[in-house]
C-alpha cells in the first residue's frame, strides 16, 4: 500500500443534491440576465407592433442561445471535456519558436 501523499483520491461522483453552481456558471447567468435588460430597452417608451415583434424575435434568439449553452454544460460536458494539462500551454508561453 502506498502510504505517500503523491496520490489523490478518485474524484466522487456529485449527486443531484450536492450540486452548487460555479461562478463561471453564475457570471453566464448574469450575462444573460444583463442581455435580456438589454434587448427591454426596445419596450421602454410606448412599444408599437413592430417594436413588439423585434423583441420577441430578439428575446427568442437570445434565449435559444442560452439554453443551448447551458444544456451543453449540463448534459454533454462531461463526455465532451478534455483536460489539457501544462503541456498545451507551451505554444502559449513559447510563441512562434515552440516545434513539437
Amino acid at each position: 500500500m502506498n502510504d505517500d501523499n503523491t496520490t489523490s483520491p478518485a474524484p466522487q461522483p456529485i449527486s443531484e443534491g450536492n450540486r452548487h453552481a460555479s461562478w463561471l456558471e453564475l457570471f453566464f447567468d448574469l450575462v444573460a440576465v444583463a442581455g435580456v435588460a438589454q434587448i427591454a430597452h426596445l419596450l421602454h417608451d410606448v412599444p408599437d407592433v413592430s417594436d413588439l415583434g423585434l423583441y420577441a424575435l430578439l428575446f427568442l434568439a437570445f434565449w435559444t442561445a442560452w439554453i443551448c449553452f447551458t444544456l451543453y454544460a449540463n448534459v454533454a460536458y462531461e463526455n465532451t471535456h478534455v483536460r489539457l494539462g501544462p503541456r498545451s500551454d507551451a505554444p502559449l508561453a513559447l510563441g512562434p519558436r515552440y516545434r513539437p
